[in-house]
């Protein structure tokens, strides 16, 4: 670690001196050092850890990493000093099927490197080549490994037998050397960029740990940070980066790409926990290391989205409206139906708008299981989208209160949005829900709610499926109770991905002067969507606006850009074929996460952990039933379908159990659920419960879904079968 030291005491005194016009650099091979622009001295790290930081060295020759020369840093493992030990778990190969991970009993996992060779037999003979090609940092199955020595992380020994499929059979023996082990099944993806003064800067590929985290623990991380970036800006990346996320975004929903997890360590930033992340970057069926070397991929990674761009103003806008259609909203019905008309109005008469804009229907009420006069819990009026001709029409005949009157003031809002997910979108387009109500959703585990989900769920669905939400909640005076909670809802709902912030716009309803701010509201939602077809107003337009109208068109406009961002760049190809460090959260930045953790999860095991879910509720029910201790309904509910149901009255936590799949109960990360306890169960509160079980009821309903799904199950190797297929679950979605 003498490395690190120096250059922090040399940071320390170069920054005070001449920081402004710092420029990285290091060519392959050399010592990391800043250099300063139009300085009189130029600091490097010698060799000799006790020598003065600001005393001049010899500049060290690059030296190649390989034998052949060429500069690989894919193919290079940091020297020992700066490899974390860890104790891994124990892998079981039985010689006969594929090798098991002990505390999960999935199947193991390696990932070939660049440039890796694979034998027929388990010796170096280039005259024995395996048949099969290697794509790098795609997984492979392990069905043996032969004289593993791992003790040396730059040079590990040894063999791995390996095979495309779970089932087998093996193509051939690749060395240690040339395989990163992958466990836990666990990767990241890219968070939505952000725009304008949220937005962060993009992901920064270590070569070196020791690199990533002495630029991370510096007093000087923002300014190191940033001399870096303008270093990449200005063509000249320095060598310790190997590459970078690209400025467009890149959505893994979209072009799906593989950043495995084969390594981690916990770091703290200004008492913030985060996480220094070792990723196998990969694209299925695309080979090629995509480093800063490399001029025409430098080329890709410094290209921005232009959101302003021509092709950004004549994309085609798909907008569905989710409106509540229950009585509580007949005072205010006729307005949003008049303001959807002018809207449609205004995109028939404006100048090219009418074959770019699309328009779709979703009323909701109640439950009809509860309350059948109600005629519907939620309809789709417009199965396929509509012109804004045909869209007048229909508003004016279909748009309608219900006469009947409903248990409660909560309505089933997310009905409403589920129904309008599954719209017939246009495959060009940016796709809007336009959400307009006066009351909140119905939670999870409430007798009316039909669909079991709740807001963060269908939030995370939305942006699954690249939808955006606009939120109009008409507050009536009356009903000042139910204002925060249909806040909250609609809040989530309409968060702004990349953003701290909501579009929600709040409009006071429920008293005679209160109708002057709803005409106001409807004008408001007729610039709202008009703020997603064109370019921000000017000053003058904005200060003829009300204050609802104006608070529409920011919100309108906050939506427009983030969902360009997602657009402009749905084909953007993210880095792949190389081994490298980074943070999860941003350099500059460290409230703003810049990865997201995810676990790919096969069919089989979804529907595992779906049914022991299934049984922990059933528990937690029995429990409140019977009143008995937690473990002792799970053991009663367990005991048919589990081999040794003994294991739960000797368990400390849910964790150990052995109810949940092996797969979670071994991943690192931190669960309410796997850590509860008799005791802590027994010391939650009525409403503490409540929670704990409408946020499961939400997550099971999220998981069948997801079973349920053709689309999103992708294949990791070209000759899985589709029982292999696995999906990117969110870790928010794990119990």
């Amino acid at each position: 670690m003498a490395r690190s030291k120096t250059l922090l005491k040399m940071t320390a005194a170069l920054v005070a001196a001449a920081w402004t016009a710092c420029v990285w650099s290091r060519p392959a091979g050399e010592s990391f050092e800043p250099v300063l622009a139009d300085s009189a001295v130029t600091a490097s790290v010698s060799s000799n850890p006790e020598a003065d930081p600001l005393e001049p060295a010899m500049q060290p020759l690059p030296v190649p990493s390989s034998e052949t020369g060429l500069f690989n840093p894919e193919a290079d493992l940091p020297p020992p000093e700066v490899r974390q030990t860890r104790k891994l778990p124990e892998i079981q190969c039985d010689g006969t099927s594929v090798c098991r991970e002990a505390d999960t009993g999935q199947p193991f996992r390696v990932l070939a490197r660049a440039f890796s060779s694979a034998f027929r037999h388990k010796r170096v003979d280039y005259d024995a080549l395996a048949p099969e090609s290697l794509t790098a940092l795609t997984p492979l199955y392990v069905f043996s490994r032969e004289d593993i020595d791992l003790n040396d992380p730059a040079e590990p020994r040894g063999w791995y037998q390996v095979g495309n499929t779970e089932k087998g059979p093996p193509f051939g023996w690749l060395l240690a050397v040339d395989v990163v082990e992958w466990r836990q099944a666990l990767v990241v993806a890219y968070t939505h960029p952000g725009v304008d003064e949220e937005e962060r800067q993009r992901v920064l590929m270590f070569e070196y740990l020791d690199d990533l985290r002495t630029i991370t623990e510096s007093d000087d991380r923002e300014i190191l940070a940033r001399a870096i970036y303008r270093s990449i800006d200005q063509r000249k990346p320095p060598a310790v980066i190997v590459s970078k996320e690209p400025e467009r975004f890149v959505s893994i929903n979209e072009n799906f790409y593989l950043l495995p997890i084969v390594d981690h360590e916990l770091t703290d930033i200004d008492g913030d926990e985060a996480r220094f992340l070792r990723l196998a970057a990969a694209v299925p069926d695309a080979r090629g290391a995509d480093t800063l070397q490399d001029e025409q991929y430098l080329d890709s990674v410094l290209e921005k989205a232009d959101l302003e761009s021509e092709a950004a103003r004549e994309l085609n806008v798909d907008i569905v409206f989710v409106m509540d259609m229950t009585r509580s909203m007949q005072p205010y019905i006729d307005n949003t139906r008049k303001a959807i008309r002018e809207l449609a109005e205004r995109v028939v008469s404006g100048n090219g708008l009418e074959k770019r804009v699309r328009f779709g229907l979703v009323g909701y009420r109640d439950s009809v299981d509860q309350i059948p006069a109600l005629e519907f819990t939620a309809k789709n009026f417009t199965p396929e989208l509509l012109s804004s001709k045909e869209f007048i029409v229909l508003v004016d005949k279909e748009a309608r209160a219900t006469r009947i009157g409903s248990v409660d003031y909560a309505e089933e809002v997310f009905a409403g949005i589920d129904m309008a997910v599954d719209s017939r979108w246009r495959e060009d387009s940016l796709r809007i829900l336009v959400l307009v109500g006066d009351a909140s959703a119905h939670p999870p585990r409430h007798r009316q709610s039909t669909t079991g989900k709740d807001e963060a769920v269908l939030m995370q669905t939305l942006a699954d499926e690249g939808l955006h939400l606009i939120a109009w909640h008409l507050k009536d005076h009356r009903m000042g109770s139910d204002h925060p909670i249909a806040d909250a809802q609609f809040g989530t709902l309409s968060r702004v991905r990349g953003s701290a912030n909501s579009a929600l716009i709040r409009v006071d309803i429920g008293t005679e002067p209160d109708y002057r701010a709803f005409t106001d509201a409807v004008r408001g939602m007729s610039a709202t969507v008009t703020a997603l077809l064109e370019k921000e107003s000017g000053p003058g337009k904005q200060a003829d606006m009300s204050r609802t109208e104006q608070e529409a068109r920011a919100a309108a406009a906050a939506v427009r850009k983030a969902a360009l961002v997602e657009y402009l760049g749905r084909d953007t190809e993210p880095p792949k074929d190389i081994l490298v460090w980074s943070l999860d959260r941003d350099l500059t930045n460290p409230t703003l996460r810049s990865l997201e953790v995810r676990v790919l999860v096969t069919k089989t095991q979804l529907s595992s952990l779906i049914q022991a879910l299934d049984r922990v509720m059933e528990a937690m029910r029995k429990q409140q039933d019977d009143q008995i201790r937690l473990f002792e309904a799970l053991q009663s509910v367990a005991s048919t379908t589990m081999k040794n149901p003994d294991q739960i009255s000797q368990a400390g936590r849910l964790a150990e159990t052995g109810l949940l799949p092996r797969f979670i109960e071994a991943l690192p990360y931190k669960s309410e659920v796997l850590s509860l306890t008799n005791d802590s169960y027994a010391s939650l509160t009525a409403d503490q419960r409540a929670a704990l079980e409408i946020g499961l009821q939400a997550k099971l309903k999220q998981y069948r879904d997801i079973n349920e799904q053709v689309d999103g199950w992708v294949k990791l190797n070209e000759d899985d079968p589709d029982a292999d297929k696995v999906y990117p679950l969110h870790l928010g979605y794990l119990p």
